[in-house]
Order: C-alpha cells, then structure tokens, then sequence
C-alpha cells in the first residue's frame, strides 16, 4: 500500500472510533487486517509441523493481515478444505461461522418463521441460507434502500422490509418465531409485537446502532417472550463447519467484490459507505 492510502485506511478506522463504530484504539502505525487466507511457509516452534503447507484462514485480532505475509498463533488456523478457493474461504470464515454460532442458540426445531436483520450483509445472508438447512419455512428480512432489498431478495428472502422507512417494523409481518437482531436500539422493541405471544424470542447479536435493543423484561413478560444475548464463545468451533458446507457447494460465499491490496482505501470507502452486501477481499 502506498502511504497516503494507508493514512486513508488509518483516518476512517480513527473517526469510526471517535463516533463510537469500531472498537479499536492506539493502532498508531500498525498493520490492520485480522482475516486472511494463504499457505502456510513456515512453522514455529511448539507448532504441528503437518501445517508446513497447508492451506489454512487466520483469525487474528491482533491484525496484521494487509500483508504478504502474515505471522498468526497455530490456534488461530484452520484448515481450508480441497476445492474451496483462498477467497471464498475467508469469505465464509467469519461470518458464515458467526451466523452459524448465532443460530445455534436461537432453539429452532423446523418449520419456524424468521425475521434476519441487514439481509443484504454477509452475515444477514448466511443465517438465511444456514436456517434454511435447519429447518426454517419462512424467511423475512430487512435491508435498507432499493438496491439491498433486491440483493436480499436475489438471496432467497421470502418478504423484505426497508428498514430505512419511518415505522418499518408494522409492516412485518405477524407470527414470526425469531427476530436475529443486529440493529439495536430503539428499533428493537416494536419488533415484540411481531413476535407470537408465549413462544417468540429475539436473538441479540449485533449493535448497528451503537445500542443495546431498548426491550426491558416489563416488555417481555406480559407477551410470555424472550431475549437471548448471543455469545460468540463458540464461532472457532463453527468455522471448520461452514468451511467444509463452502466447500461441498452447501453454502454459497459472499463476497461483495476483490481488490489489489494497493487499493485497501477503497475498500474502506466501500465499508464505510455502506455499499457491501458480501465480504470484501483484498489480494496481496
């Protein structure tokens, strides 16, 4: 990357921090990136020397993957099965295995109606192809603006709701067992009286707002519902999962589009903006 486009990256990563969007601080001069997929070149010690030639995706927090190379702890790995591309696969490694952790916990048993919100991101988009394999009947979901609505239903949403529209929740429909909420917020409770009484459950795992939903148990109760907070203690444990789906064509990759390296700005820009409805890949 050239310098000043790194400045770029580094500004609109600093002023997401500033307005509450992204919970990184003192990066100062340090590489960003924590997802990537490659080949293993060398192998430290303590390591299994059978990962010398692997391919593998790295989930690193650390970050440091706008790189060549890439120095990942060996728990941090997992292998990518034969067939699936090192760009579909960083494509589903964190997101498809986020998607999947989240559905684990949301109790669904086969024939339910759901509502996913932001049916245009990756996340959005693979909790509805992996609730479809468990199960699901009815799939609604929200995305804002014309362009998303069309991308959710290029995906196999069954109804969509702009939820850029005042009052967006009356127009979803009723009867739904499980709302996947990501928005937060004040959006989140007058999505209670979409819910069927005694059995629904909003699934919480998401803050697009920047806010915990606005739903107390004095909302809940008298409709015989439940919030559950997802916890991601499981993703690593669903990643090798939705790798090998990936790679048996039971799961479709999301991405939005593939960029050199050099231009990582624009993928921020992109981000930033709002215009992915898939992952974002950068080819070093």
């Amino acid at each position: 990357m050239r310098g000043d486009e790194v400045d770029v990256a580094r500004h609109q990563v600093e002023r997401g921090v500033e307005e509450g969007r992204e919970p990184l601080r003192g990066w100062g001069e340090a590489v960003f990136g924590f997802e990537a997929a490659g080949t293993v070149v060398e192998v430290g010690p303590g390591a299994d020397p059978a990962l010398a030639g692997a391919r593998v995706v790295a989930m690193d927090m650390t970050g440091g993957a706008y790189a060549e190379l890439l120095a990942a702890p060996a728990e941090a790995v997992t292998p990518v099965p034969d067939g699936l591309s090192a760009a579909d696969a960083v494509a589903v490694a964190a997101q498809a295995a986020t998607a999947a952790c989240v559905l684990d916990q949301a109790g669904l048993g086969g024939g339910e109606t759901v509502l996913i919100e932001s049916a245009a991101g990756p996340v959005g988009g693979y909790l509805a192809q992996l609730a479809r394999r468990r199960g699901v009947a009815r799939v609604i979901g929200t995305a804002g603006g014309r362009a998303k609505l069309a991308k959710a239903r290029e995906r196999g949403f069954d109804e969509v709701v702009d939820h850029s529209e005042p009052g967006w929740q009356s127009r979803v429909p009723r009867g739904v067992d499980v709302v996947f909420e990501c928005i937060g917020g004040t959006s989140a409770r007058p999505l209670l009286d979409a819910l069927t009484p005694g059995t629904g459950r909003m699934v919480v795992y998401g803050l697009i707002s920047g806010d915990w939903p606005a739903v107390e148990p004095a909302d809940l109760e008298p409709r015989g519902l439940s919030l559950v907070r997802a916890t991601m203690a499981e993703v690593d444990g669903s990643r090798s999962e939705v790798l090998a789906l990936a790679a048996r064509g039971e799961l479709t990759p999301l991405v939005d589009s593939a960029l050199p390296l050099a231009e990582a700005a624009k993928a921020h820009q992109r981000f930033e903006d709002r215009l992915a409805a898939g992952k974002i890949i950068l080819l070093p």
